[in-house]
């Protein structure tokens, strides 16, 4: 599948191009690197100082998931996530939030330290 990205912040709208190299993934932020790197079939990421969202096909935002849970980890920001057509799982460190994402509004509902996000 092939990603097209959008990074969202506060008042800002900016449009990153991702890259596929090997098992690495890395997308150029505006004014900042992020780097995401595929291990086996393990996803992990981190965020660089800043809130965003990747799209994929239209106004849906997808990931590659480990089964279908995905994990990650929050680094001083607000991360936000959609799965297409399943329930999506998410490690949510200190955080509780509720974001609107493009046309749509997207919520998190808590079920003990897993976040379970579903599109309403």
């Amino acid at each position: 599948s092939q990603f097209g990205c959008l990074r969202i912040e506060t008042h800002i709208f900016a449009r990153i191009h991702p890259l596929l190299v090997g098992s690495v993934y890395c997308e150029r932020l505006v004014g900042s690197v992020y780097c995401e790197r595929l291990v086996g079939a393990v996803y992990c990421e981190r965020l660089v100082g800043a809130v965003y969202c990747e799209r994929l096909v239209g106004a849906v935002y997808c990931e590659r998931l480990v089964g279908a849970v995905y994990c990650e980890r929050l680094v001083g920001a607000v991360y936000c996530e959609r799965l297409v057509g399943a329930v999506y799982c998410e490690r949510l460190v200190g955080a509780v939030y509720c974001e609107r994402l493009v046309g749509a509004v997207y919520c998190e509902r808590l079920v003990g330290a897993v976040y379970c996000e579903r599109l309403v």
